[in-house]
């Protein structure tokens, strides 16, 4: 009988931005010119020290998803103006280094969107140049200890919460499509991100997922052009066999903006 696996799957990194996953040693404390932008920097480290803790909490992490949008890309929507850098492979370093910390013995991951990941280059192949992941695609499927995993970056996303269950329930609708053409295997488990936002639907015959985002809320583009929850965490699986395995989450509701202004 195969040893019980333990899967980390975690998305949306957006290394670069302000609000996104920051490793410390590439996060030196900016000059207190704006208060808003030294507030971000606070809240990085302490997105960074939930992240960190909880991985910890984990080990021994035996698999890796990596599911897209690891970089923020140029942000060229608001001219890079809510970016720590914008230099793709600086922020390549950044992602490599949170691959590393997890320290997993097998690695994969999915492209993510354009905007973010590139559209004539590939940024996030300059993270596996560092890393050298197991398998690095857009649409991929593997098998631990029997349960197939399903796991792509995008989904639609919904600004209905009954939308966000539907999406979901399309993603296995088409799975199961193209399993009975014989062309794609059937994932018991369907992993999507994209949306910063977390989603479970589970009806005995799959189990889908939306992976909550490791970017926290502040960005520019966020904060301004959308509306709807963000929800900053991640997700695990215990893996035995094909009917003997369990799933568990970490979500952190923390303090996201100031306290309301009062004028007296």
């Amino acid at each position: 009988m195969s040893s019980p696996k333990r899967v980390l799957t975690i998305g949306d990194f957006h290394c670069g931005s302000w609000s996104g996953l920051t490793p410390p040693q590439h996060d030196s404390e900016p000059a207190l010119i704006h208060q808003h932008k030294h507030n971000l920097w606070e809240k990085r480290r302490e997105a960074w020290k939930l992240f960190a803790g909880q991985v910890e909490a984990l080990r021994p992490i035996d698999g890796l998803i990596a599911n897209g949008d690891l970089l923020d890309g140029p942000s060229p929507k608001v001219g890079g103006t809510d970016s720590i850098t914008v230099d793709v492979h600086e922020q390549a370093m950044m992602a490599a280094d949170i691959i590393k910390f997890v320290d997993a013995e097998k690695k994969y991951a999915v492209h993510g969107t354009g905007y973010h990941t590139g559209n004539t280059v590939d940024f996030e192949d300059f993270v596996d140049d560092v890393v050298h992941f197991d398998k690095l695609g857009d649409h991929d499927w593997v098998s631990v200890n029997g349960v197939i995993f399903d796991y792509k970056h995008k989904i639609p996303s919904s600004g209905s919460r009954t939308g966000r269950a539907t999406a979901l329930l399309t993603e296995n609708l088409w799975a199961d499509v193209w399993s009975l053409r014989g062309e794609y295997p059937k994932g018991a488990i369907i992993l999507r991100s994209h949306t910063h936002y977390f989603m479970h639907v589970d009806d005995g015959m799959f189990a889908g997922f939306i992976l909550p985002a490791l970017m926290d809320y502040g960005s520019k583009y966020g904060t301004r052009e959308c509306r709807g929850t963000v929800d900053f965490g991640m997700v695990w699986f215990d893996v035995a066999g094909p009917n003997d395995w369990g799933w568990s989450k970490k979500l952190w509701r923390h303090s996201m903006q100031a306290p309301i202004i009062a004028w007296e």
